[in-house]
């Protein structure tokens, strides 16, 4: 029992490294993605600076921010709430027929 708990316990820790470091290099590669972007863009059309890779890490951060979680609630489920809301409408108000209206 001892042994599976360890296991368990290191299989946490391993997972956890791991994801940490995939998070990393994501976060680097999309602050080099926003960096080449915006040299390469924002210069020629609004005449504006080259930023460094830090600032469009802080402009990747700002962004999330002030956009939110990118359509995503925070249970991990994209739209369920539409669906659901729906459902409810159609319960309070009936299609009727225009038939059965009319008479």
């Amino acid at each position: 029992m001892r042994s599976h708990f360890l296991y368990n316990t290191f299989y946490m820790v391993v997972r956890g490294i791991v994801g940490i470091a995939a998070a990393l290099f994501i976060a680097l590669v999309y602050g080099v993605f926003v960096q080449f972007l915006w040299n390469w863009l924002m210069p020629q059309i609004f005449h504006a600076q080259e930023v460094t890779y830090f600032q469009a890490t802080g402009l990747v951060v700002l962004m999330r921010l002030l956009v939110g979680s990118l359509g995503y609630h925070k249970n991990g489920r994209h739209g369920c709430y539409k669906n659901q809301n729906h459902h409810n409408i159609q319960e309070q108000y009936p299609k009727t027929d225009i038939k059965e209206s009319e008479q």
